[in-house]
């Protein structure tokens, strides 16, 4: 009887000991926010800092958890924070923003306590994305989350994942283009050297029938297509049309030249048949190596495309688009070596499905209107807003065809790469590809990779933290 009372005082104790809460204060930076809180009778106020856009906010903690509001031109929009370690995990409005507590500057006249050699490395702390741990050589990788513009269809567009201290610049890009009104231009480089990957927009050519008669000549641009004559293939159109427009800055000489015939043919699978009568589409794809100086250095790069070129039936007019452009950049004799990390950033993406929904119905709106209506953003904005933010079921079997053709092409990228292992991914439920090389491969709860070649090497004790191994698939 003793025992037992004593058990139930002992529980009874222990229920009404408080616990403790997390201490939200201080500043928190990641790469597209700044938060600055500040603690008063029990609450939390500050800001919320995107680009130059500053936000009041303030919250409480419940449930371990920061719930707040924000506020933007007199609306309040909500967020939840939550707090491990010095890492501060930030949901609002369907996006994910992971930001590190910024530490103050030590005082120079302080005395430095002795540092405890047991004591580890704080559960979430940054590493850099290629760094030696107790000798093992390790790959971090971060999930990043690109917003759309606030005053067009918003929130979060796309993720992909990238190197942790790898910096990215650009994003969604609008124009008035009817059934192209977004795209997508952003560069992922590396701040300590010269790798860098970036994505240029697609662009469309319109060319012969009566557009000279009617007051569009070369150069010009009809319905959102600039007017220029077709090129041959794709290669063609690196050499003769994008690297003079990309890469002016520079001396770049051309050192080598590829057909990707297996590419062009998965691009062309990922296009919808077209209808009977319709515009008979001819796929090309190619890549071009390029060597210059950059900051004194030799640098390569291969810039590749994908071209899609159309014939239309009446009219005597060629259309073609250029598709899938992007550069990859590292100092010379490392890029085979860096296009693991770039391979894996380029099939990493996820486009968001709410985003793709209102996107979707913003072509089809587009499409059926007259394009020479819609030249402003605010014009555009007014079409945005008659999207409905529900998902059907044809839009969701329509972004679940787009995300399988997408990694059909993907597929057909690896096998030309050879720079990427697909393993399973127990935290997402899907498979996820990761360099090559690399013996084991570990995945954490908030989406975060490492891969490493050393057989010893384990997150859990070496960055702390919940970190579980990725299988390999088949």
């Amino acid at each position: 009887m003793k025992t037992k009372t004593a058990w139930l005082c002992a529980a009874l104790l222990a229920a009404d000991l408080p616990v403790l809460a997390a201490d939200y204060s201080g500043t928190f930076q990641g790469d597209q926010l700044t938060v600055t809180l500040k603690a008063s009778a029990g609450r939390y106020s500050g800001t919320i800092k995107m680009g130059d856009k500053q936000f009041p906010c303030t919250g409480r903690e419940t449930d371990r958890q920061l719930h707040g509001t924000f506020e933007s031109e007199g609306d309040q929009f909500p967020f939840a924070a939550a707090l491990e370690g010095d890492t501060l995990t930030l949901h609002s409005g369907g996006s994910v923003y992971t930001l590190r507590k910024q530490t103050t500057a030590a005082n120079p006249l302080a005395r430095p306590a002795a540092a405890n050699p047991l004591a580890q490395q704080p559960a979430g702390a940054a590493v850099p994305s290629q760094a030696a741990t107790n000798g093992a050589n390790i790959i971090r990788f971060r999930k990043v989350a690109i917003n759309d513009q606030p005053n067009m269809i918003g929130g979060e567009a796309f993720t992909f994942l990238a190197p942790v201290d790898w910096e990215v610049d650009g994003g969604i890009v609008w124009r008035a283009h009817p059934t192209m009104p977004a795209s997508v231009a952003m560069r992922v480089r590396n701040p300590k050297g010269l790798e860098q990957l970036e994505n240029f927009p697609t662009v469309a050519f319109s060319w012969g029938g009566y557009l000279p008669v009617t007051g569009f000549p070369q150069g010009s641009i009809y319905l959102g297509n600039e007017v220029q004559p077709p090129v041959r293939d794709a290669i063609a159109y690196l050499k003769e049309r994008h690297l003079p427009r990309a890469r002016a800055n520079v001396q770049a000489k051309i050192v080598q030249t590829e057909a990707l015939p297996k590419l062009a043919e998965a691009a062309r699978q990922a296009e919808q048949a077209p209808l009977l009568g319709g515009p008979q589409m001819v796929f090309t794809a190619g890549r071009v190596r390029l060597e210059y100086q950059l900051q004194g250095r030799a640098v390569e790069e291969d810039l590749y495309c994908v071209l899609n070129s159309m014939a239309l039936p009446t009219g005597n007019m060629t259309i073609q688009i250029a598709d899938k452009l992007c550069g990859l950049r590292a100092p010379k004799g490392q890029l085979e070596q860096a296009a693991k990390l770039f391979e894996t950033m380029i099939h990493s993406t996820r486009v968001n499905l709410q985003w793709f929904s209102q996107y979707s119905q913003l072509v089809q709106a587009l499409t059926q209107a007259q394009m020479n209506q819609i030249r402003a953003a605010g014009e555009l904005s007014r079409y945005i807003s008659r999207t409905s933010s529900e998902i059907s079921d044809m839009m969701r079997q329509s972004y679940e065809q787009r995300q399988t053709s997408q990694d059909r092409i993907n597929k057909n990228w690896s096998q030309y790469m050879r720079g990427v292992d697909e393993y399973h991914d127990p935290v997402a439920g899907r498979p996820v590809e990761l360099p090559s090389g690399y013996r084991n491969a570990w995945v954490s709860g908030n989406g975060e990779y490492i891969v490493t070649d050393s057989v010893n090497f384990n997150p859990n004790v070496e960055l702390n933290g919940t970190w579980q191994k990725l299988e390999r698939t088949e």
